[in-house]
């Protein structure tokens, strides 16, 4: 599992990283997007590295991992291809408003051996990125009735993508 993750404000992207490790990701790519709050370039991030991995060493030290999830450089949209994989999907809040809510479920049925997730920042995607994300074949899903928060929707998408891989059968 890939978790894309639209870079947020505060220490939000700290607690996805301690979370998803716990959740089973195996790469995280923090997302440079048009509304991140945040500012920042892969100079700069790149000085966090030593804290994020420790994070996500104690993270997977508390959940039992024996494999620890690989942070990637700092992504834009103009490199997410690169982080693809068999099924790609994009958490997109218009797609909960228009109640679609079938393209989750049926793409957990075709996966059998990886796939990338990607979440916005607060304020959720530009619509032109939404756009070239589709031209790179990754399908927007919505996550139910409700608007997730930006820290909130990659917890949900990977513990229902947890359950469907490891309980459900």
């Amino acid at each position: 599992m890939t978790l894309v993750y639209g870079l947020p404000k505060g220490d939000k992207f700290e607690f996805v990283l301690k979370k998803a490790t716990e959740l089973g990701v195996n790469r995280i790519v923090p997302f440079m997007c048009k509304r991140s709050i945040i500012r920042t370039d892969a100079k700069s991030l790149k000085k966090k590295y030593d804290r994020y991995n420790r994070i996500i060493q104690e993270a997977a030290e508390q959940s039992e991992r024996e494999i620890l999830p690989e942070i990637t450089e700092l992504a834009n949209i103009k490199t997410l291809d690169q982080y693809l994989s068999e099924v790609n999907l994009v958490a997109y809040e218009e797609a909960s408003r228009s109640h679609e809510e079938s393209t989750f479920h049926q793409a957990l049925s075709k996966v059998t051996k990886s796939i990338t997730i990607i979440v916005g920042p607060e304020g959720g995607f530009d619509e032109s990125e939404i756009e070239a994300m589709e031209a790179l074949g990754i399908k927007r899903c919505g996550l139910g009735k409700r608007i997730l928060r930006s820290e909130t929707a990659p917890l949900y998408m990977l513990s229902v993508i947890g359950y469907e891989r490891e309980l459900n059968k």
